[in-house]
């Protein structure tokens, strides 16, 4: 079952706090990858890590939008856009090394 929103009697919405923890790690996974491409950007080494970043932010982002949707169906389609940014873990982090 999805964790959403949920009413409150005075008509006030209320977020489960799981959700907090994949949209801090999104919003970590973008500052670093920000601070990993800025700090070196002609380091390829700093680029990959940048975009390795990126691919974590987006599912993390994926991740929150899933636990929001408003039913199985939104959140299953979601979850398989969400292939997207974990798709790229493997053949990055090969090239990193």
């Amino acid at each position: 079952m999805a964790l959403r929103t949920a009413e409150k009697p005075c008509g006030e919405l209320r977020l489960h706090p799981y959700v907090l923890i994949p949209l801090i790690a999104c919003i970590t996974a973008f500052a670093v990858a920000g601070a990993a491409w800025a700090r070196d950007p002609d380091r390829l080494a700093s680029r990959i890590s940048g975009l390795i970043l990126i691919a974590a932010g987006y599912w993390a982002l994926c991740e929150v939008a899933w636990h929001l949707a408003p039913d199985a169906e939104h959140a299953a389609r979601i979850t398989r856009l969400s292939s997207l940014g974990f798709l790229w873990f493997g053949p990055l982090g090969v090239h990193l090394h």
